[in-house]
């Protein structure tokens, strides 16, 4: 599959991602258009394709429990993630650019994110981090989403910076908030359910 996602990414490059076919991207792979169909089923599939979750919820798993259970998930993301730029960085940043020029991909980008955090929920209630079912839910999903923004930071930045980098920056806003006190929602406004808008 690394094979068909780099004859594909060339293509994407050099003729538009609209342009190219599953059958030309087989044939610059060296492969069947049936393999691709089975392994990958769209050309979005086959930007999107990476073997990294299981490393990384792996990772996570092994860091919990702590009495720091976001630093702790933090601290084995970047080590996980400082392995795989070390081998894939331009794999990396080719596949998300296309990712940010094409909503297609982005659409389907979004879908693997929730499918991440829905496993990332199951690693959180195994290892009993982040304490009731909503609570792992929440932070489930703030971590996925924590790690797309710094995913997309630092291709937006073209990998001027390590995706490490990034990725600290994004726990950083997902522990303190990237809103000034002065704007964030009151204890009694959350409490109640309040739907007034804060400026």
């Amino acid at each position: 599959m690394r094979r068909v996602q780099a004859a594909a990414l060339d293509l994407f490059e050099r003729h538009g991602f609209a342009d190219v076919t599953v059958e030309a991207i087989a044939q610059a792979a060296g492969v069947s258009p049936a393999t691709i169909y089975r392994n990958s089923e769209t050309k979005e599939r086959i930007v999107l394709w990476d073997d990294y979750d299981a490393d990384l919820l792996a990772r996570i798993g092994q860091a919990l429990p702590s009495p720091t259970p976001l630093a702790a998930v933090r601290d084995a993301l970047v080590a996980a993630i400082d392995g795989v730029y070390a081998e894939d960085r331009e794999r990396i940043l080719r596949r998300t650019q296309l990712l940010l020029d094409h909503a297609a991909i982005g659409d389907r980008a979004r879908a693997d994110q929730a499918v991440f955090a829905g496993l990332l929920g199951d690693v959180f209630a195994e290892r009993r981090a982040f304490g009731d079912a909503l609570a792992r839910r929440v932070a489930a999903h703030a971590i996925a989403g924590a790690l797309e923004a710094a995913v997309v930071a630092w291709a937006r930045s073209s990998g001027k910076l390590r995706l490490s980098h990034w990725l600290r920056r994004a726990f950083a806003a997902l522990a303190l908030g990237p809103w000034p006190p002065s704007t964030s929602p009151d204890r009694n406004s959350l409490a109640h359910g309040s739907s007034r808008a804060v400026a």
